[in-house]
């Protein structure tokens, strides 16, 4: 923010009075307050999400009817579009941090959830199997085989799922919130 605010200032770029107007005015007033208050929906929405996700990723691999199950409908549920699902939340839950955080939460879970079960589900069934014939437990094989096995799985999803929590924290301040860098977006957009 401050290398545009130099830029702006001394005309290397953005001669768009739109764009080099009154930006760092707007934060500079408050700020850190602004920037906390959307960190705090991000890394509420995101643990959750995280810790969500991947332990029912962890029983959609242990069980295989919660496989064959629950995963069909969490990819269907991953088609709706979570933008027209976040007012309802702010119906429901009302104004402030938390109702942003869940949509952070809703937005960055199944991009979680997804890519962790397909690699805890996906495994060559022959290491499986020469597990099974050394007499490896259930547990010692979901520790030793599907649990590093799907680590690039798990890693690609919690990428994506805090990208996207980002965005949906700032979406619920778009729809409905008092502070936060959504809400002065849209008191910058009216003024």
């Amino acid at each position: 923010m401050s290398l545009f605010t130099l830029f702006t200032r001394l005309r290397i770029c953005c001669q768009n009075p739109l764009l080099s107007g009154e930006e760092s005015g707007i934060l500079a007033s408050d700020g850190p307050g602004t920037i906390w208050i959307t960190t705090q929906e991000i890394l509420v929405g995101f643990s959750i999400a995280a810790a969500a996700g991947i332990f029912l990723a962890i029983l959609i691999a242990w069980t295989p009817f919660l496989s064959r199950t629950l995963l069909p409908f969490l990819i269907v549920f991953n088609t709706l579009p979570k933008v027209a699902i976040a007012p309802l939340f702010i119906i429901y839950l009302g104004y402030g941090t938390f109702p942003n955080a869940i949509i952070a939460t809703m937005v960055a879970f199944f991009p979680i959830i997804i890519p962790s079960a397909t690699g805890l589900v996906q495994i060559d069934q022959d290491w499986i199997d020469l597990a099974r014939s050394l007499g490896a437990p259930k547990w010692k094989t979901f520790l030793r085989l599907r649990l590093p096995n799907s680590l690039p799985y798990v890693f690609g999803g919690l990428k994506v799922g805090s990208s996207l929590a980002v965005t949906g924290a700032v979406i619920g301040e778009f729809i409905a919130s008092q502070g936060g860098l959504g809400n002065v977006i849209l008191s910058t957009q009216t003024t």
